[in-house]
């Protein structure tokens, strides 16, 4: 395994592969845990660094997910300090302008499905409120508090910051198609993928 990104990525491990798609991890991530070691034991912020390194490549996951449905190359998945990307390549001369929308939504409905999936967990299962898990100071923030932050807190901030119509955020290509058309035309994607997976069997 390749251990250095090359020049145009210093600082950076090979973690693994998202199929033929090698995946990489900036050095930076690791500032999340002095940040939040100020608050918290060690391990409480060992664990909310692995909590913000998996919300960016889920994030980056949902990117490359759909950029599969439509048919794009994923040449890259790259995780850093609180940004992401999925270089991809499309395989067309003629570029189909709509997919690159779908594909800017990919990593906002990914993140989505994190939050509505942690909000049910902490009404389910957390021994606190699902709005703001209890945090003593003088303790020291716990494994639900920096769980909550992450998943709920930073989780919703991240989706909106990413909305927001602006390049190079996603939302400067998302918003050129209403988000329930662009789950339609996702579903209808995946529906004609397996069709012609079944075809090929």
């Amino acid at each position: 395994m390749k251990n250095f990104c090359d020049s145009d990525f210093p600082w950076c491990l090979r973690i693994g592969g998202f199929g033929s798609t090698p995946i990489y991890l900036h050095l930076s991530v690791f500032a999340f845990l002095l940040l939040f070691w100020f608050k918290s034991s060690f391990l409480v912020a060992l664990w909310a660094t692995v909590l913000m390194f998996l919300l960016v490549f889920i994030h980056e996951l949902g990117h490359a997910l759909v950029c599969r449905l439509v048919g794009a190359n994923v040449d890259m998945i790259f995780v850093g300090l609180f940004v992401g990307f999925c270089i991809y390549t499309h395989w067309d001369d003629e570029q189909d302008e709509r997919d690159f929308i779908l594909i800017a939504w990919g990593g906002v409905f990914a993140q989505l499905g994190v939050l509505l999936v942690s909000l049910l967990g902490f009404a389910l299962f957390a021994d606190s409120s699902v709005l703001m898990p209890s945090y003593s100071r003088a303790d020291g923030m716990s494994f639900t508090h920096v769980t909550w932050l992450v998943l709920v807190g930073f989780n919703a901030g991240l989706i909106l910051l990413n909305l927001l119509p602006v390049d190079p955020l996603d939302g400067d290509k998302a918003w050129q198609m209403n988000p329930w058309r662009v789950a339609r035309a996702m579903w209808y994607g995946w529906k004609v993928q397996q069709s012609r997976k079944s075809a090929n069997k």
